[in-house]
């Protein structure tokens, strides 16, 4: 299955998490994506960097639409496990670069880079998923 742009912007625009932290698809492909998150006001912590929880949530989010692009736009597969390791504060808005590793019947394998506008990594991440039973997996196992 192959999933364009279009549905998944629409999906972004559509969840609450996507509009307060201004998330915007940069690049999709087949297991990936790119995201952009804004350095908002909103979103700074004490010393104007960015807060640890955007850069968790982008991380999440770069990884559910990179799973989207090959299970479709309805897949309810849902996170079991997020680590992330903070390299050095964000002062600017981050590009998060999601690419699973393994899509499995049960589990998908994913990490997550975030990097600042001047391509310094600021966050890793590795990240699991449990694909749940749903209209997209009916569909795909052909039950």
């Amino acid at each position: 299955m192959s999933v364009t742009e279009s549905p998944l912007s629409s999906l972004l625009a559509q969840t609450n998490f996507g509009r307060a932290l201004g998330m915007r698809i940069v690049r999709l492909g087949a297991g990936t994506c790119t995201l952009h998150v804004p350095l908002l006001e909103t979103s700074r912590r004490p010393g104007g960097v960015m807060a640890g929880y955007v850069l968790v949530a982008v991380a999440d989010v770069a990884t559910w639409l990179a799973m989207k692009t090959l299970l479709g736009p309805d897949d309810p597969s849902v996170t079991v496990d997020l680590h992330t390791v903070f390299v050095r504060a964000a002062r600017t808005g981050v590009d998060c670069d999601a690419t699973l590793l393994r899509c499995g019947k049960r589990l998908v394998s994913a990490t997550a880079t975030c990097r600042d506008e001047r391509g310094e990594l600021v966050a890793q991440h590795t990240l699991t998923y449990a694909r749940v039973e749903g209209p997209a997996t009916k569909a795909l196992s052909g039950r």
